[in-house]
């Protein structure tokens, strides 16, 4: 039950992320499909890397471990993207991306392996049918979830940011006037110029909503991780005997 628990929670945090990225840098930055998958393929060498390490490991030590780091690790990583901005280039989360699926090896085969170890041959089969149910269907929750969030909060930031463009600040008087200035410098008349300025900025404020919903994401993926780290030693000690069943 634990087992399935983790994997549910695991598989919304890994889906919702595998959603989130690419549509980040479609939208926000304006990528092509091609250019966002490129930014986020990293994700495969790090869990590469993981595999032959954790296949070592999950004799030798107590798998608890491997998963509970695993997870840090994945948080730490949605930490690192929460620190998103639009002035990112395609391999800023380089790093973040590779830990991340360093972080996803560390968690898949162990947990697997502990959630099977004290079942019984014959229960193996269903188990691992059940386990890899609720591994699919976190993941939908997940991405269900992280694109509602995205939504909802960009109502929400763009509500705030909104509150702040008060035309009676001289901040905001100034930028305006700034902003006509150069698009009349351009041929624009007067009111062409002043719409195309309110235009613009508003423009601006649904990007930086949109942008403060995403790292809003991030960070609840992080919390989610963080918070199964406890969970994690609710699981019987296992040490894998054997080749492990049900991965990813």
């Amino acid at each position: 039950m634990i087992g399935c628990l983790l994997i549910g929670l695991f598989g919304a945090a890994i889906y919702g992320l595998v959603t989130l990225l690419p549509l980040f840098y479609q939208e926000l930055m304006g990528y092509t499909a091609l250019a966002a998958g490129w930014a986020v393929s990293p994700r495969g060498i790090g869990a590469i890397i993981a595999m032959p390490i954790i296949g070592y490991l999950t004799a030798k030590i107590d798998n608890r471990w491997l998963i509970a780091f695993g997870f840090c690790l994945f948080a730490a990583a949605s930490l690192w993207f929460g620190e998103v901005n639009l002035s990112i280039g395609q391999w800023t989360f380089l790093w973040a991306i590779v830990v991340s699926g360093f972080g996803s090896g560390c968690v898949f085969v162990p947990l697997s392996t502990t959630t099977m170890a004290f079942l019984k041959n014959e229960e193996i089969g269903n188990a691992s049918g059940l386990y890899n149910l609720l591994r699919n269907i976190g993941g939908s929750i997940g991405i269900s979830v992280v694109n509602t969030i995205v939504a909802r909060h960009e109502q929400l930031h763009r509500n705030e940011l909104a509150a702040s463009l008060d035309p009676g600040r001289v901040t905001v008087r100034g930028t305006i006037a700034g902003m006509q200035q150069y698009l009349g410098a351009q041929g624009a008349s007067s009111s062409d110029a002043l719409r195309q300025a309110y235009a613009l900025l508003n423009q601006t404020v649904n990007g930086q909503a949109r942008l403060w919903s995403y790292v809003d994401d991030f960070r609840y993926m992080a919390l989610v991780c963080f918070g199964c780290v406890p969970i994690v030693f609710a699981l019987k000690k296992a040490v894998r005997k054997g080749p492990a069943g049900a991965a990813h």
